[in-house]
Parts: C-alpha cells; sequence; structure tokens
C-alpha cells in the first residue's frame, strides 16, 4: 500500500469512527459492529491514526455504514439529529428493534437491512439479488 493509500485509510477509519461515535454508540459497539479480529484495547488508536485492518469484510461493513449515513443525509437533509432519532427508534422491520441494535448485534446483516430501510434503491436491488 503506498503512502497515499495509507493517508486515505487513516482518514477514512477516523471519519468511520467519528460517525458511529456520533451516533451513540460506544467503542465496544463499534468493535461488534465492524467484526474487527483487533484486540479491544486497540479502539482508541483507530481514532487517533491507526487505520482499519485492509480486508474484504470489514470493507463491505465500511461501504454498508457510508450507505447508511448517505441515507440519513437523504431523509434529514436539514437535521442530523432527527437522522440519529431514526437510528434509535424501534423499527417493525427489524423485528420492533432500533436500527443502531441491528447494526451493531447483527453485524453485516443488519447494516444491509438498515440500509434497505433507507435506501429504496439498495433495498430493491438486494430483493431483486435474491430472484
Amino acid at each position: 500500500m503506498n503512502t497515499d493509500d495509507e493517508q486515505y485509510r487513516v482518514e477514512l477509519t477516523r471519519a468511520i469512527m467519528r460517525m458511529m461515535h456520533s451516533w451513540g454508540l460506544s467503542s465496544r459497539d463499534i468493535h461488534n459492529a465492524l467484526g474487527l479480529d483487533t484486540p479491544f484495547r486497540q479502539m482508541e488508536r483507530f481514532n487517533t491514526g491507526m487505520a482499519f485492518p485492509d480486508n474484504d469484510d470489514l470493507n463491505e461493513r465500511i461501504e454498508h455504514l457510508v450507505g447508511i449515513s448517505e441515507g440519513l443525509r437523504t431523509a434529514y437533509p436539514h437535521n442530523t439529529s432527527a437522522g440519529i432519532n431514526w437510528l434509535k427508534k424501534p423499527i417493525n422491520r427489524l423485528g420492533n428493534r432500533p436500527p443502531l441494535t441491528a447494526i451493531v448485534n447483527d453485524g453485516l446483516a443488519g447494516m444491509k437491512m438498515v440500509r434497505a430501510e433507507l435506501d429504496c434503491t439498495f433495498g430493491w436491488e438486494q430483493t431483486n439479488l435474491a430472484y
């Protein structure tokens, strides 16, 4: 990985950590949601310059988290706190659980379900992939 790629990965890591903390997730929740196999004690390092590991599973989770964030910005363009409130409100199609619970407890599958709730295009694509 060259220096530009490394710097991008560090910036991406910081952005994802800031975003997930702004959603009200603890470092433990973030560790679980991302499916990190790094020791939990390293979580603070992700806030201060260490990049997430570069693997397919984590990259897919990050892609869905970015999609969720974009969906929230689209749904609540003038009120970011409304988007955060949505993440904490129980949703019937998520088993009457809040989206954040699905993200943390169900990992990748939970992220896909939450993203489909926010982004009808993504949800439609996922439905058509099943056929």
